[in-house]
């Protein structure tokens, strides 16, 4: 004889979550980040004199690069507002100008191994990297209102 059994599954939905008077910023904007790319680019295109620090030579050695941002065309090594945000990038710790560097320059992978070779997490490497973006977006518009 033949037994038919049936599972009843109850759902459970989560509730909405409560509507904020202020959206906070979970990411970089698209257009800061194609600006941190084209900054990438002109950091690679320049003739940069000196040895690669410490931190940043040991992480380069164990993981493997991603392949460049595809280039728009345009001539970015006479650019006067890369100059100005290389200069703003600067001014930033050292930590976080490493995880600029890392991600936009180097464009190293996976994120979690770069996260361990700093000697952060992964969780806290995405922070950085979002605090160090928006930092040096300041800065350089700080710099950029200068009278030449």
């Amino acid at each position: 004889m033949n037994e038919h059994r049936v599972l009843y599954v109850r759902s459970r939905f989560a509730a909405p979550a409560p509507e904020r008077a202020e959206t906070v910023s979970t990411s970089i904007s698209t257009e800061l980040d194609w600006q941190l790319h084209r900054w990438g680019a002109w950091s690679r295109s320049r003739k940069l004199y000196g040895a690669p620090r410490a931190n940043l030579r040991c992480a380069i050695g164990e993981l493997r690069i991603r392949g460049a941002a595809p280039d728009d065309g345009r001539s970015v090594i006479a650019s006067r507002e890369l100059l100005t945000l290389h200069q703003a990038i600067g001014t930033l710790s050292e930590r976080e100008r490493t995880v600029l560097e890392v991600v936009y320059i180097h464009h190293l992978r996976p994120i979690t191994r770069v996260a361990e070779a700093i000697g952060i997490s992964r969780q806290h490497f995405y922070r950085t990297l979002r605090s160090a973006a928006q930092s040096a977006h300041e800065a350089h518009l700080v710099i950029l209102r200068e009278p030449v």
